[in-house]
């Protein structure tokens, strides 16, 4: 798939065979080194030829997904890309069509265009790579250099990733529409005959070329039904070069709320990759937080049409992941839930076990097999007991001395008014 692209010394295939059972892959060798702030620091020249091999990427609708610093090898101002254990495939026009567009809700990769909800490997770079890059040089060296370094980040960022995307989608208006209404229209005609709800069609079109030729599932198109798709559809794609427009202009020159709308967007996406390592109530404060302080940013804005717009896409951007983020609240509740299960049932299965099982008696003596078995149980429910046991001594133990100081002030109560109450001599 990336034999006919522009990715310079990257890694390419050469060959793929089967021996004894076992698959075997042989590729070229990507020259360079791995990234490194004390040996082999990043430079403005090798963000630039990544922001590159990215647009490259993205333009042919192939994602890397995994574009950690491992990745990645670099030499001088070269940028070769390596291990493509995970690289997918998708159509470039489908990022426009409804389904799609449902279904990128759910992803992270996502670029940071709201309109058009395509997976991107600068977003990729950005979550897996640079933050950590950025954060670790802020701490080695000073917080000044990774400013800077962020800052000609962003404005390559401006040439190389958004004005190139604007140009793609004028090429997508005037080569694509007809191809991306005609693939709407189908999916649409799909999801009305067949009743299905958005999770169902979303699977339902991995199976759209077995059932495309069955006539009795789609109805009859007419023209005016694809009119009026290209009419939306041509809409959406406007919307969606107004975005990269607008974010070239505010990143050409970032002033620091920019920079740091750019942080929060990709501090977000790195939690939500790292949802396995991260408290889920963390997650959640840092999404609900990372909107308020980019709602502030954007009130603080005075006669900057572009910029206020610019801004209003981050908090666009940022809130389609919450979705996301209750799937995965919703999914450690569930976790926490199985673990409870868990529990329950190995108490179950310990009360089963604890029952001393006892064979007949061949000489007055207990199996000692059998006993033996239920020594683990036996001694984790000893073990419980005593917890128990003290828990008991000591609350009756407190209970017990919260009497005994009643007593004394009922006692002491009791003199006074006996004093008060006796006649005086």
């Amino acid at each position: 798939m990336i034999e006919n692209i522009d990715l310079g010394n990257s890694q390419k295939l050469v060959s793929r065979f089967n021996l004894d059972g076992k698959e075997y892959l042989i590729s070229t060798l990507a020259p360079g080194k791995h990234s490194n702030i004390s040996s082999n620091p990043l430079n403005v020249n090798q963000l630039n030829k990544m922001l590159k091999r990215c647009f490259e990427l993205d333009r042919k609708g192939l994602i890397h997904y995994d574009l950690q610093d491992g990745n990645f090898l670099t030499k001088d101002n070269e940028v070769n890309l390596i291990d493509f254990e995970y690289l997918e495939q998708e159509k470039p026009t489908s990022n426009f069509t409804k389904v799609h567009r449902f279904a990128k809700f759910f992803n992270y990769n996502r670029g940071d265009n709201p309109i058009a909800y395509n997976n991107s490997n600068v977003a990729n770079f950005e979550h897996r790579t640079l933050y950590d890059y950025l954060i670790d040089l802020s701490q080695k060296t000073n917080k000044t250099s990774a400013k800077n370094l962020f800052k000609e980040y962003l404005q390559q960022k401006s040439l190389e990733h958004h004005l190139k995307q604007a140009d793609f989608y004028r090429e997508l208006k005037k080569t694509s529409l007809d191809e991306i209404s005609i693939d709407i229209q189908n999916k649409d005609f799909y999801f009305k005959k067949n009743n299905m709800n958005s999770s169902e069609f979303w699977g339902f079109l991995y199976n759209e070329r077995e059932h495309a030729g069955d006539s009795k599932r789609v109805p009859e198109k007419t023209p005016k039904d694809l009119n009026r798709i290209k009419v939306s559809v041509e809409k959406i794609i406007n919307k969606a070069l107004k975005h990269e427009e607008i974010s070239a202009k505010v990143l050409s020159n970032p002033t620091d709320d920019v920079l740091e709308a750019e942080l929060l967007k990709i501090k977000l996406r790195k939690l939500i990759h790292n949802e396995q390592n991260v408290n889920v109530a963390d997650l959640r404060d840092n999404y609900v937080s990372t909107i308020k302080r980019l709602q502030f940013l954007k009130k603080s804005i005075i006669n900057d049409k572009d910029k206020t717009e610019y801004f209003s896409n981050c908090i666009a951007t940022c809130k389609s992941f919450k979705k996301l983020i209750k799937q995965i609240m919703r999914n450690d509740t569930d976790k926490t839930i199985v673990k409870i299960t868990d529990i329950a049932d190995l108490l179950d299965i310990l009360k089963q076990e604890v029952k001393p099982v006892i064979e007949e008696k061949t000489s007055d003596s207990i199996n000692t097999k059998s006993f033996n078995n239920t020594k683990p149980a036996a001694i984790f429910i000893g073990i419980v007991g005593i917890i128990g046991g003290l828990f008991y001594i000591l609350n009756k133990s407190s209970k017990t001395n919260t009497s005994a100081d009643k007593a004394k002030t009922l006692s002491k109560e009791h003199l006074s008014m006996k004093k008060k109450l006796s006649p005086k001599p």
